[in-house]
């Protein structure tokens, strides 16, 4: 009898504090979603003198908490609230972020959109780089969700590294299918960087000119171009790339980016980025 009591409130304290742990979606545990190794591309065009764009960045963040590495964002700086109010470093928005790639992709603001057709930020797209599949913050969370259990098609491997004597980046990346398909391929390779410390307008601040506003995922430049290349191997491709590192880029803080996409869908189908180190 006294064993049946002691089972009895154990189950009772198990209900009561699993009746208590509600973890609101989207979520990845035991029992609920499976992420199957998939890993998701959240490519965020934003700018630094937009107000809403903070919305957006905490929006990843948020994203990030619940997916871990299943989610790799891309804070792609283009459009009119890219540019940049002076030269004065004492006064804000004196620096640059925009690049080539960001303007191929989300325009100038002023005379194109770009390829993707971006009219209004913060904005984005989740594992398609089509114009129409572009959403709002609102939206990531159950973009990324879509993506989690499918189980991947591809893996990929990155070695990077920095020479700090002539500051050239080399990475060798190493793209190997693991299931059949049929799928037309496109390789591409990016640079990344974490922790730039610069202005960032926000609507959510008082000032909204924050000074020393943390930009996390910046798109820094690449390798093979905004599209990257057709990868002619389906089975197994190995590609060595180099480029010079940005004379403000800290190298410490620069990450390597590379994904696949469907040449005809558009639909990226796998990505993995690395930390750069010192050779």
């Amino acid at each position: 009898m006294k064993k049946f009591v002691i089972i009895f409130l154990l189950l009772s304290l198990s209900v009561f504090f699993n009746s208590c742990d509600v973890i609101e979606e989207p979520y990845i545990e035991e029992g609920s979603l499976v992420w199957n190794g998939r890993k998701s591309l959240l490519l965020d065009f934003t700018g630094h003198t937009c107000g809403n764009c903070p919305d957006g960045h905490n929006k990843i963040e948020a994203i990030l908490n619940n997916y871990g590495e299943a989610v790799i964002p891309v804070a792609i700086h283009c459009g009119w609230y890219s540019r940049i109010e002076g030269s004065n470093i004492n006064q804000p928005f004196y620096y640059d972020f925009t690049t080539d790639i960001g303007f191929e992709l989300g325009g100038d603001g002023i005379t194109t959109g770009g390829a993707l057709g971006v009219q209004g930020q913060p904005i984005g797209v989740v594992n398609v780089l089509k114009g129409d599949a572009l959403k709002s913050p609102s939206a990531w969370a159950s973009e990324v969700a879509k993506y989690i259990s499918s189980f991947p098609q591809y893996e990929i491997e990155i070695d990077a590294f920095y020479n700090s004597v002539d500051s050239i980046i080399e990475c060798n990346v190493i793209v190997e299918s693991i299931t059949e398909n049929r799928n037309e391929l496109h390789l591409v390779v990016y640079v990344l960087e974490n922790n730039i410390v610069q202005w960032q307008r926000d609507y959510g601040s008082d000032p909204e000119n924050v000074e020393n506003y943390e930009h996390n995922h910046v798109l820094r430049g690449g390798f093979n171009g905004t599209w990257g290349e057709a990868i002619a191997d389906k089975v197994y491709t190995e590609k060595t790339y180099q480029t010079k590192l940005g004379k403000d880029w800290v190298p410490n803080n620069c990450l390597i980016l590379a994904f696949v996409y469907n040449s005809e869908t558009y639909e990226v189908l796998q990505a993995e980025e690395i930390k750069l180190i010192e050779q």
